[in-house]
């Protein structure tokens, strides 16, 4: 896979190298971020997603308890809401949630946060499966032809569902295809239109 993503999916998350002005690493951005997802703040007993310390080794709490005493987050009748400035540096860094959630493709918080784009990333993303689903038609094809060349009898009826099973793969990945494209179309749109 990491011919078409030119990243494994064992990159790391975060690598700590992008220097923010507020002096905050971006993962311990990301979960102000998180916290300030909802509009009328988080239960201050929920618990902090689990992610956080397998994928971004965080003391989920701990910062939480830093960015209070920073007064970037404050509780209030029982929820964790971010204060002013905490909204400002959320609402600044607010792209790492979508790098974060970015699942299909291996992010790194630190090398994709300075040049991130959602629309060229999702446009990226949709040019890769257009190239995987037409390399997997191609080489389906190339197992029909296979099986074709046998000349097995009628009677093999394993090899023939061999051929219609790979037959509907090449249909349904050019049908795929098809619809990426179209995807394709609207998506540069969005970038053309900058929106």
């Amino acid at each position: 896979m990491s011919e078409l993503y030119g990243r494994g999916f064992d990159f790391p998350k975060y690598n700590d190298n992008f220097i923010t002005t507020e002096g905050y690493p971006l993962r311990e951005l990301l979960l102000l971020v998180w916290w300030g997802k909802t509009k009328n703040g988080r239960k201050s007993t929920i618990s902090i997603p689990k992610y956080f310390f397998h994928d971004y080794n965080l003391n989920a709490e701990k910062i939480t308890r830093k960015f209070k005493d920073e007064s970037l987050l404050y509780d209030d009748e029982g929820k964790t809401l971010l204060t002013e400035e905490g909204r400002v540096i959320a609402d600044k860094y607010s792209s790492l949630w979508e790098i974060h959630s970015a699942k299909e493709y291996p992010t790194n918080l630190d090398i994709d946060f300075p040049t991130w784009n959602k629309n060229k990333f999702d446009l990226m993303m949709c040019q890769m499966q257009i190239r995987y689903h037409s390399e997997y038609a191609k080489f389906c094809k190339k197992l029909v032809n296979y099986f074709n060349s046998l000349n097995a009898p009628t009677s093999a009826l394993k090899i023939h569902n061999e051929i219609n099973y790979y037959i509907n793969e090449i249909n349904s990945n050019l049908a795929r295809v098809n619809d990426l494209k179209e995807k394709l179309i609207i998506l540069q749109d969005r970038i053309d239109d900058n929106i």
